[in-house]
């Protein structure tokens, strides 16, 4: 797990952004942001052909493949060449590159049911079509993704700022401590 103190950080939960050293960095399109965030969150390797399909499966699979060059060339621009492991065959995030990600670290943690008002956190997964991080990160309702992690669903949350905030505020006091 990587820890709150790495170079960038990838918030997923509320409105979509990537700081590096307290500055902000854009992603030119919610698709490109859409796939970093299903590459961060599933860090392991994914064929090409699946990305292409999940992200652009409304267009041509030639079409889907260009679009999804340019996406990774996207990522590349804006966060480094050691952002990506990616050949002709799959494309995953580098294990090495040092990203931080508020959902991952919601997920690795363990926090008690009081705390979030959800029963067993890794047990109550739902489908990506009812979770508010599914909306946040731009997946379409019904893309059928593997939905472990992506699928949190604090259904609970209601996704108000002030839960938001109070969770991120003891996000924050226990990666400090």
């Amino acid at each position: 797990m990587m820890r709150r103190d790495s170079r960038y950080h990838l918030y997923l939960l509320g409105t979509f952004h990537i700081e590096s050293d307290a500055a902000s960095i854009r992603l030119p399109t919610r698709k490109v942001e859409s796939l970093f965030a299903f590459l961060a969150l599933f860090p392991e390797p994914h064929p090409r052909e699946k990305l292409a399909a999940l992200f652009w499966g409304d267009v041509t699979d030639e079409q889907a493949r260009t679009s999804l060059r340019t996406a990774l060339a996207a990522i590349r621009k804006e966060l480094g060449d050691d952002i990506l492991i990616a050949d002709r065959e799959t494309v995953q995030i580098n294990p090495e590159f040092p990203l931080w990600v508020d959902a991952r670290e919601i997920f690795d943690l363990r926090f008690s049911i009081a705390d979030l008002e959800i029963e067993n956190l890794k047990s109550k997964i739902m489908p990506a079509t009812c979770s508010p991080i599914s909306t946040t990160i731009g997946l379409r309702p019904n893309a059928n993704v593997c939905t472990r992690s992506i699928s949190i669903c604090c259904c609970n949350w209601h996704n108000t700022r002030a839960r938001k905030a109070n969770m991120r505020a003891r996000l924050n006091s226990r990666v400090k401590s």
